[in-house]
C-alpha cells in the first residue's frame, strides 16, 4: 500500500521517529525545567540518581535498553534507518528521564492513600519528579490502583538490596523539596523524621502533611514540635498550594486545580457535586494559607 508514492511501513517509520523525538524533547525539557528548580545544572545529583536507578526494582528497563542497543549493533545494515532513528530516540528519552533529578521526595509509610497521593502529586506538578522509596504491592487491587503502580514503577528508588537508607538519605539532602507523610509512626517514617529534625536545611525545604484534626503521630513518636500554625504543617489537600507559596517550583495555579481534581475524582461520583466541592475547598484553602503566610 503506497500513499503519495510512499509505502505504509515507512510512513510508520516516519511516524515513530517523530513520537520518538517528540518524547525527547520533552524529556530535555523537563531537566531543564527541573535545572532552573535546582538553581543551577544538576549535573552530580542527575548522576546520583542514575546510579540509584540502576539498583532500584525498575532498573529492568535499563537493562532491556541495553540489550536493545546491543541488538542493534549486532544486526547492523540489516536494521532500516527509520526503525534505527526510532530506537535511538526513545532510548535517549529513557536515559534523559533517567538522568533527570527528583525535584520533590515523598516520604512515608509504603500504604495505599500514600501510593495515591505520590500519583496524584506527579500529575499535579508535571514535568517535575516526584520520587519515593514505597513497596508497590501495598497498592490496593483495585484498576486505578493497579494504575497509579504503573505510573509509579519509574521514580520509585526501593531497593532491591541493600539498605535504604544509602538512597534515602542522599536524595533528601540533594532535592528542593521533601514532602513527608507523618500520618503513620513506622520504625523507618520515625527514624526519617529524626533525620529531619536534627539538621536545619532538612528541616527548612520539608512539608510535614498531617491529618484533617492536625495529628501527626510519626511527629509525636519523634519528638519533633511544630506549632499548629507553622506553615510547613499541612494537610494532604494543602500540599500542592503550599509548594505554589513558598516552594522553588513555578507552579501556576493550574497545577492546584489538577491536584485537587484528581482527589475529588477519587471521593465524588457525582461530577458536579465533585467540582463544587472543590471550588469551595480552593477558596477555603486558599484563605487559610494567605492567613498562615501573612503570619
Amino acid at each position: 500500500m503506497n500513499v503519495a508514492g510512499i509505502s505504509l511501513w515507512a510512513w510508520l517509520g516516519y511516524a515513530g521517529i517523530l513520537s520518538g523525538c517528540m518524547m525527547l524533547a520533552h524529556s530535555v525539557w523537563a531537566w531543564c525545567r527541573t535545572a532552573r528548580a535546582y538553581g543551577h545544572p544538576p549535573w552530580r545529583v542527575s548522576l546520583h540518581t542514575f546510579r540509584f536507578a540502576l539498583k532500584s526494582i525498575h532498573r529492568w528497563s535499563l537493562y532491556l535498553l541495553g540489550g536493545g542497543v546491543v541488538l542493534l549493533l549486532v544486526l547492523g545494515d540489516d536494521v532500516p534507518w527509520s526503525l534505527f532513528a526510532t530506537i535511538v530516540a526513545f532510548g535517549l528519552s529513557l536515559l534523559v528521564d533517567e538522568f533527570t533529578p527528583p525535584a520533590i521526595l515523598l516520604l512515608g509509610n509504603s500504604r495505599p492513600q500514600t501510593i495515591s497521593l505520590r500519583h496524584r502529586l506527579a500529575r499535579a506538578v508535571h514535568p517535575f519528579r516526584v520520587v519515593v522509596l514505597f513497596d508497590d504491592c501495598a497498592a490496593d487491587s483495585g484498576l486505578r490502583l493497579r494504575l497509579q503502580r504503573r505510573y509509579l514503577k519509574g521514580d520509585n528508588f526501593r531497593t532491591v538490596r541493600g539498605d535504604w537508607r544509602d538512597v534515602a538519605h542522599p536524595f533528601m539532602d540533594m532535592v528542593p523539596h521533601i514532602v513527608f507523610d507523618c500520618n503513620i509512626a513506622s520504625p523507618a517514617v520515625v527514624e526519617e523524621a529524626r533525620r529531619v529534625q536534627a539538621d536545619p536545611g532538612l528541616l527548612k525545604k520539608t512539608l510535614f502533611v498531617v491529618d484533617a484534626d492536625g495529628k501527626a503521630p510519626a511527629l509525636d513518636s519523634a519528638g519533633v514540635e511544630l506549632s499548629p500554625d507553622d506553615v510547613q504543617r499541612i494537610t494532604m489537600s494543602e500540599i500542592v498550594l503550599t509548594l505554589r507559596q513558598i516552594g522553588k517550583l513555578g507552579l501556576s495555579p493550574f497545577a492546584e486545580v489538577m491536584f485537587r481534581l484528581e482527589s475529588y475524582s477519587e471521593n465524588y461520583d457525582d461530577p458536579v457535586q465533585g467540582e463544587a466541592a472543590l471550588y469551595a475547598d480552593l477558596l477555603k484553602a486558599g484563605a487559610a494559607l494567605e492567613r498562615k503566610v501573612k503570619e
